[in-house]
């Protein structure tokens, strides 16, 4: 069975289409801005990583939380401890353009 030129030639078109049509879609994502854009969504995302690996008790008994954007890039979260305890507080960076976790560390 031979091939048609023509058939071959739809075919590489609807190739080409499909691809430049999914490297748009893709280029689409890429232009979120930032997928932490303000404080209380840092907040949340703190919790959510603390909480496991600090516990529930121990994270929020550290609220309200002290929050900074630095440089207007990375958020930095960190727990209040209300009194003088041995251990400190938590703290912990995101980066707000893509929610990548920097640093976490408890004080000791």
């Amino acid at each position: 069975m031979k091939t048609k030129p023509l058939n071959l030639f739809s075919f590489f078109l609807i190739l080409l289409l499909l691809i430049d049509t999914n490297a748009f879609h893709f280029q689409e994502h890429k232009s979120i801005k930032d997928l932490v854009p303000n404080e209380s969504v840092a907040k949340k995302i703190a919790e959510t990583i603390l909480i496991p690996i600090f516990g529930k008790k121990e994270i929020r008994s550290q609220r309200p939380y002290a929050v900074e954007l630095v440089n207007d890039s990375i958020w930095v979260v960190q727990g209040v401890v209300k009194e003088e305890i041995i251990g400190g507080g938590f703290y912990i960076e995101i980066q707000k353009r893509d929610c990548k976790i920097l640093k976490i560390t408890h004080g000791k």
